[in-house]
């Protein structure tokens, strides 16, 4: 019986002592968090340097009176080409999400289209756009220093070029047209100071009217779009 007692009192003292021992150990604090997801906390702020290249669809409206004023021509040349050049820029990041900057463009394009008259003698018209020169400030959103939508207004310089033939006569007369630029895009960052884009560009320029040698009045005036893949480094 004593034996028995002794033993209970021992099993009794082992199971406080295992309880206590267990209420003692320390909580282990939870794991801190991650990372951020990018170890480049400025990833989309700096001066850049890049280049771009897409496509361009446009139309040239044109408005022709005749010399003696008593007929005219409506038309609507449609344009279209490979479009791309060279980008210089700075950005501007606020509270690491909004940002601010202010893009340079320098563009060379095949964009062409024509038109024939069904009249007799047939007169071909053909338009293209030469190059271009555009200024624009983009406002984007940083989303995790990884991706950049962004808006954007800004103002284009282009030159279109114009050229007619009829028979035997045959002219050709360009002329630089200031112009309303307004898009839209998205860039990534793909690895350190190397971000590409994806971007969607219109512009509405200006009427001109040009007179001919022979008094005939032709108002000109290029609407012009563009979709475009972009790549810069920024510093």
């Amino acid at each position: 019986m004593k034996k028995i007692s002794l033993l209970t009192a021992a099993l009794f003292t082992s199971t406080i002592a295992a309880a206590t021992a267990q209420m003692a150990v320390p909580v282990v604090p939870a794991a801190p968090c991650p990372p951020a997801l990018c170890p480049c906390p400025k990833a989309f702020q700096g001066f850049s340097l890049g280049g771009n290249f897409g496509y361009g669809i446009g139309a040239v409206r044109k408005y022709t009176v005749n010399s003696d004023a008593t007929s005219w021509d409506k038309t609507k040349v449609a344009a279209q080409g490979f479009d791309g050049g060279l980008t210089l820029g700075y950005n501007y990041v606020f509270t690491n999400k909004f940002g601010l900057g202010l893009d340079v463009y320098f563009n060379w394009a095949s964009t062409s289209g024509s038109h024939s008259s069904g009249n007799t003698p047939t007169i071909r018209e053909t338009f293209s756009l030469k190059n271009a020169i555009q200024v624009r400030v983009p406002f984007s959103y940083v989303i995790c220093n990884l991706v950049a939508p962004k808006v954007y207004v800004g103002w284009d310089n282009a030159r279109w070029s114009g050229s007619y033939n009829q028979d035997d006569i045959s002219g050709s007369k360009s002329a630089r047209y200031n112009g309303f630029l307004w898009g839209a895009g998205v860039d990534f960052l793909l690895a350190k100071h190397v971000i590409s884009g994806l971007e969607y560009t219109g512009v509405i320029s200006q009427n001109k009217t040009l007179t001919a040698s022979n008094g005939t009045s032709v108002s000109v005036r290029p609407m012009y779009n563009t979709v475009k893949a972009t790549l810069k480094f920024i510093y």
